[in-house]
């Protein structure tokens, strides 16, 4: 018999108190603690169902799976079946947030810190998550986050 643990913490706070899977259990988890982390499959299941095919319940060990950005579902979505297609080598990722009011010529950051590389944290989860879950290194992706 296999069992299921869902979690939704921060990623602050989910290193510490999420238990690691029991023997036959997966754990799909919401923080983004363990997304890059090599060994935890970050997984679209119409993206990359490949990166599930090593979970085997009934075999004694357990399995944490990390859930991806919500911008990088979007985004993967509908490049993905293109990326089948033809292999994409070079990807740009506008997104936006909805405001109330027109920011006509007024071009803000998203709310995340910028990093010394001149992209915002949100914009480097985006191209990190895209090459892992493409099991893509090298594919050019940048992403634009206002």
């Amino acid at each position: 018999m296999a069992s299921l643990s869902l979690s939704r913490y921060s990623h602050l706070s989910s290193r510490p108190i999420l238990p690691r899977p029991k023997p036959n259990s997966f754990a799909p988890t919401k923080s983004s603690a363990f997304r890059m982390e090599e060994k935890v499959p970050l997984v679209i299941p119409e993206a990359n169902p490949e990166a599930m095919q090593h979970i085997k319940l009934g075999t004694g060990k357990g399995t944490l799976i990390a859930n991806r950005n919500w911008s990088s579902i979007i985004c993967l979505m509908a490049a993905t079946p293109l990326h089948r297609r033809a292999k994409v080598l070079e990807g740009k990722l506008p997104t936006c947030n909805i405001f109330k009011l027109q920011y006509a010529f007024n071009l803000f950051s998203h709310n995340a810190s910028v990093l010394s590389n001149g992209y915002n944290e949100e914009e480097m989860k985006m191209v990190k998550e895209i090459r892992k879950i493409w099991n893509d290194k090298d594919v050019k992706v940048t992403a634009t986050c206002i």
